[in-house]
């Protein structure tokens, strides 16, 4: 693929460039134009709840959160749940109710994810309940002790809450994992 860099004041044509290149149309997303890197490299550098925090915790740590509460059957659409958010950032709910369109953007986003990755779209409502098991932990890691929280991330570092770059590393190599684990059932989805 030939790398693109989109003019920078041509915003209002509704295309960008994204972290590898590609030329990443807005209102017409597809498959094509969706890539593993991106998808890590933007949700790892996006922050939670618009940035309001002490501390950096990213929409890529958040993802794997909610893919550690899913069962097995669910894990590949968990770690996908937010992945639109790579390419149209993370926007509160707040404002994204108040957005009119933004819906349609953002489902015509995941679906068309979800088709790179092998993943039935339908799959995206049932992560709804591990979604909301981890704001709940989230929030409790930020206005409280977090126990729970870091349980979960803390394995002997000064803090659960993890850089971008390794945010990227472990999300690339969890959904690797389960592709992995799809061929190893036979069921062989491409990626890239």
């Amino acid at each position: 693929m030939k790398p693109y860099i989109h003019p920078v004041h041509q915003c209002h044509d509704g295309i960008i460039t994204s972290f590898t290149k590609r030329k990443i149309d807005l209102k017409k997303p597809a498959v094509d134009m969706i890539c593993l890197t991106d998808i890590a490299q933007g949700l790892a550098n996006t922050c939670r709840f618009g940035g309001q925090m002490q501390k950096f915790y990213s929409v890529a740590q958040h993802s794997i959160l909610v893919t550690m509460l899913a069962p097995p059957e669910l894990q590949k659409a968990a770690l996908l749940h937010d992945a639109a958010e790579a390419y149209l950032g993370d926007i509160i709910k707040p404002l994204k109710n108040m957005i009119s369109g933004y819906a349609e953007i953002e489902t015509a986003f995941e679906r068309v994810i979800f088709k790179k990755f092998g993943v039935d779209f339908d799959l995206l409502k049932e992560i709804k309940p591990y979604d909301m098991r981890a704001l709940t932990i989230e929030y409790e890691a930020i206005h409280g002790e977090g126990l729970e929280f870091k349980k979960v991330f803390y394995n002997g570092t000064a803090t659960p809450f993890w850089t971008p770059e390794k945010a990227v590393d472990i999300y690339v190599n969890m959904l690797n994992g389960l592709v992995l684990q799809n061929l190893f059932r036979g069921k062989s989805h491409k990626q890239s």
